[in-house]
């Protein structure tokens, strides 16, 4: 696989990763913030 196959490759799977990385982060971001006003 050349470079610019790889880049093509990259391009595909962008636009879902993309997409989740910011919900996966503020998902774990949000856990213990959740976790804190469940026990308060």
């Amino acid at each position: 696989m050349d470079g610019s196959e790889f880049v093509s490759f990259l391009e595909e799977k962008r636009a879902p990763f993309v997409f989740f990385l910011p919900i996966s982060i503020l998902f774990l971001l949000g856990r213990p913030i959740i976790n804190d006003s469940v026990e308060a």
